[in-house]
């Protein structure tokens, strides 16, 4: 931890006047800088509750997320190898890959949270205006799909991301009128012919990106 610590140090004093402290050099300083904390509180937990391992939550917490680690140690491995010539620059590659992926991650989330949430909200509403009319003993399956606002967002992320079959979902909208059962179809169409190859370009794209400066 200490060491850690000092090299991260160390390394902002050489980039000092202008250092990063999200990328690095390395592209993934936030991560060793959250693992310095685990430790830290590894430490701080250790010290203050000595004997409640098995019965303090905090160090619960604090051990189960000591797979940070490990993780860190598959991504510092592959760096050394690939300094001393070993041939595992695809590894290498692929590493640094996954660790740029996840601000795409987090701003390709936020649209498609958007979409469930507005699709969800204009499904449930329906629903919920279906089932004043009509005897909601009958329509169990619907209420379990689009009862509520959650569930909605759930039954229709699990439709679009392989969770459940879409066709599923439209069987149980067969009750409802054909604005909500076409709705939905749209809803599924956009998301499989737009959104997710939107998505998965940006992940290509940024792939392609880390490939090209790893070469330079």
């Amino acid at each position: 931890c200490l060491f850690m610590l000092a090299d991260i140090l160390f390394q902002i004093i050489i980039e000092c006047p202008r250092f990063d402290l999200i990328h690095g050099r390395t592209g993934y300083r936030w991560f060793n800088i959250i693992v310095i904390i685990e430790q830290l509180l590894q430490m701080i937990s250790q010290h203050a509750q000595p004997d409640a391992r098995s019965v303090s939550n905090f160090r619960i917490v604090v051990s189960q997320a000591s797979f940070l680690r490990l993780i860190r140690a598959m991504i510092v491995l592959p760096e050394i190898a690939a300094k001393m010539k070993l041939g595992v620059q695809e590894l290498r590659l692929m590493i640094r890959s996954l660790m740029g992926s996840f601000q795409p991650m987090l701003w390709c989330t936020t649209p498609l949270l958007f979409i469930l949430a507005n699709f969800g909200v204009f499904i449930t509403e329906g629903v919920l205006v279906f089932l004043l009319k009509h005897d909601s003993s009958k329509h169990d399956a619907l209420i379990d799909s689009f009862g509520t606002l959650d569930t909605a967002m759930l039954s229709l992320y699990k439709a679009i991301l392989g969770g459940m079959d879409w066709g599923d979902l439209y069987d149980v909208m067969m009750p409802l009128g054909w604005l909500l059962r076409y709705t939905f179809l749209f809803f599924i169409c956009f998301n499989f012919i737009a959104m997710l190859n939107i998505v998965a370009a940006v992940f290509i794209r940024n792939a392609f990106v880390r490939s090209e400066n790893d070469r330079q």
